[in-house]
Parts: structure tokens; C-alpha cells; sequence
């Protein structure tokens, strides 16, 4: 039964789902799976109260499942008692030292924590992102092959601007699972990000080693390829998987446009600009994108407006400065 609940849930059929544990509870009240699941989906719902009364079950359960404690200060956090479930959380782990799991788990919900306080209190959300750093270091001083411990602390170092030390527990990461994709895309993005294009390339190929179809990596360097203006029958290529497999997304249909554009099959890159830029009106390159291929067109009013709204758009003073150089070419 807890298979079709879960099923249920997977297919959106809340109520149902809800009816039938809540059923299996009372029938089978010491099956701690059933209480989890139905606890989770009071905390989905936000029915607090009830999704605490779950948790606390499974925590005083004999013997305690700290699978419990987890889901109630997982309650406390979505109710906005950030401070008092992280300060519960941390006496545990002190209590616990050498359990590895409710580190871990603190490290995640640290991490969650910062996540929610970033766009508020930027000092704190470095502070939380710092420490469940450490605790992801601390968990590595014994479990050194953890290649997922690795990609989470590299994640959490790149967030907190410490780029070497990310680079470094990516390449972790992949040593520890060389079939680990995420790993090595990780460092693609953050070798990209820093400039470092020659090797952001190097590692999306290496993506492309292991997962053949990774949309993301086929993307990022048909982009690049594009960008430079070589290998653009790969960048075709590329592109044109990258968008099988992620039909819906607009920065795949851009770099296909962009493309197109740079192959000079320039109504092509038109037809996919302005849908793009009519479905992401505030994308500040899908206009540039489109400016640049009615210039190519001979449409240099409509290139004006288009870079016009690109420039009214753009947040970072570097594409403002290249939006800026195209709108001067244009006179």
C-alpha cells in the first residue's frame, strides 16, 4: 500500500493519497514509513500541526528514529522558526559527534536555512553557508571517497566565492565516481563562469564522455563554439540534441538561434529569436540576440528597438557595456 500511495502522490492524487495513510496509520500505528510519508504530506500542505504530531510519533518511537527529529525541525524551519530548529539541530550533532548522518543532515538543512535568508540577511546566509561547509569537511576527515559530500561542498564553496577550493572538490568529486556527470559539469560551469573557456570546453566534453546526451554540456559548448565562431557544424549539431532533449527550454533555443545566426542562416535565427524574446520579454540577451540578426537582415530601426529594450534589461555592467558598443556600430 505504501507503493500506491506513493504512486498517488506521484500522479497528484493528494486526497486519496492522504486518506488511504492516514487509514494506515490507525490500522498499523508502529509502521514508521507510513507515519514519514503521511507527515510529509501535511508538511507539504502545510497543515503544521498534524505534520508535527507525525514527526514527534517516529521520534519517540522505540527505538528513536532520527528520521523524526529531521521532519520536525524540518516543520519548525517552514514555519519560519529558523533560528530555534537550527539551534536543535546543532545540540544534536554535538550530543552525537560521530553521527555522520544527522551531520550530514545538518549540513543540508544549514544549507536550506541560507537559501531562505540570502535575499534578506546576506551576512547570515554566508555564515550558514560557511558552516555547513564545515560540516561537510568534517564528514570527509573519515568518508574521504563520498563523491556526493564532495559535490555538495563544492556547490557551497562556489557560492561562497572560493573558487580554487570548488574546482578542487569537484575534481574530488569525479576521482571519487569517475562515472559522476554533475561532478564534472560542475566544474564546466565554474570553469566557464571564471573565463577559463579552454577548460570549461575540455570538461563538457568530458560530460559528454559519460552522459552522451547531457543537454546542459551539449548547450554550453555549441554556445561557445558559436561564440567563437569555430566548429559550427558540432555547434549545429550540438544544439540540435541539446534541444531534443530539452524541447521547452528558451536558453537552448537561443544557443540554436545563435547558431543559426552565426552560420548566416539568418531567417532561421530570426524565427527562433522573436519567439524566445516574446516568451521572455525581460531576457536582456534574447533581445540582443534579435538585434543582432535584424541588423544582419538590413533592419536597422527594429535592431535599434530591440537593443534598446536589451540595454533597459540588462543588470551586469558588462552586458550593458557590449549592448551599449552594438548600439554604437549602429549609429
Amino acid at each position: 500500500r505504501l507503493i500506491h500511495d506513493r504512486a498517488l502522490l506521484g500522479s497528484n492524487q493528494i486526497q486519496e493519497a492522504q486518506g488511504d495513510l492516514e487509514q494506515l496509520v490507525q490500522q498499523f500505528p508502529d509502521m514508521k514509513d507510513a507515519r514519514l510519508q503521511l507527515a510529509t504530506l501535511y508538511l507539504n500542505e502545510k497543515q503544521y500541526d498534524k505534520a508535527t504530531a507525525q514527526f514527534d510519533a517516529v521520534w519517540k518511537s522505540n527505538p528513536p528514529d532520527t528520521r523524526g527529529f529531521v521532519g520536525l525541525e524540518t516543520v519548525q524551519l517552514a514555519q519560519g522558526k529558523r533560528e530555534e530548529a537550527l539551534s536543535s539541530f546543532q545540540d544534536m550533532v554535538r550530543q552525537k559527534p560521530g553521527d555522520l548522518n544527522m551531520r550530514y543532515q545538518l549540513a543540508a538543512f544549514e544549507t536550506t536555512a541560507a537559501a531562505q535568508v540570502a535575499s534578506s540577511d546576506a551576512a547570515r546566509s554566508k555564515a550558514l553557508f560557511q558552516d555547513a561547509a564545515n560540516n561537510y569537511k568534517e564528514i570527509l576527515k573519515t568518508t574521504t571517497n563520498s563523491a556526493d559530500v564532495w559535490l555538495r561542498l563544492g556547490v557551497l564553496q562556489r557560492q561562497l566565492g572560493q573558487y580554487d577550493a570548488a574546482l578542487a572538490s569537484f575534481e574530488q568529486a569525479g576521482t571519487a565516481d569517475p562515472h559522476n556527470a554533475a561532478a564534472v559539469l560542475n566544474q564546466g560551469l565554474l570553469l566557464e563562469a571564471l573565463g577559463k573557456k579552454k577548460e570549461a570546453v575540455a570538461a563538457y566534453n568530458k560530460v559528454l564522455g559519460i552522459d552522451p546526451e547531457n543537454a546542459l554540456a551539449l548547450n554550453n559548448v555549441a554556445f561557445m563554439d558559436a561564440e567563437s565562431g569555430t566548429n559550427l557544424d558540432q555547434a549545429m549539431t550540438f544544439a540540435e540534441r541539446a534541444k531534443k532533449q530539452a524541447p521547452n527550454s528558451p536558453d537552448i533555443s537561443d544557443t540554436l538561434g545563435f547558431v543559426y545566426y552565426q552560420k548566416n542562416l539568418n531567417a532561421e535565427a530570426l524565427q527562433v529569436f522573436r519567439q524566445v524574446v516574446q516568451e521572455n520579454p525581460q531576457n536582456a540577451t534574447f533581445h540582443l540576440h534579435l538585434a543582432m540578426a535584424l541588423q544582419k537582415k538590413g533592419d536597422r530601426d527594429a535592431a535599434r528597438d530591440e537593443a534598446q529594450k536589451a540595454l533597459k534589461n540588462a543588470s551586469q555592467p558588462d552586458q550593458q557595456n557590449r549592448i551599449r558598443s552594438f548600439l554604437n556600430q549602429l549609429g
